[in-house]
């Protein structure tokens, strides 16, 4: 059986979208997208693909989107999530840490990102 995260991580490929970002990638082929969508998609399978236990996983801090600086210094999202630690687009594996300056956790967005990936 193979791990659904480390599938989608060796089909994603990054490149800038802008508020087209706010979007779980669910296709099945290859996927392009941006640490937004890259956090909000391994959210997602995390959860076993399920927008219930996503936003579930979110309000209770299973999983912490990050707003932060990369270490280049552009605004970045990254995921934490517990017993896995952290991933994002730049570096795209788990880790127990992070190359990024964290800012601060986007648990108020939550619900706004949950709600923009609705179909």
């Amino acid at each position: 059986m193979t791990d659904p995260v480390a599938d989608f991580i060796a089909r994603f490929t990054w490149a800038r979208m802008g508020l087209r970002g706010l979007r779980i990638l669910r296709d099945p082929g290859p996927v392009t997208g941006d640490c937004k969508a890259f956090a909000m998609t391994v959210a997602w399978l995390l959860a076993g693909r399920s927008l219930p236990r996503m936003a579930w996983h979110l309000l209770t801090f299973r999983s912490v989107i990050w707003l932060c600086l990369s270490p280049a210094g552009g605004l970045h999202v990254a995921l934490w999530h517990r017993g896995r630690g952290w991933a994002c687009s730049v570096q795209p594996v788990f880790s127990t840490r992070t190359p990024n300056r964290l800012l601060m956790p986007a648990r108020a967005l939550a619900a706004p990102l949950i709600i923009a990936v609705l179909p």
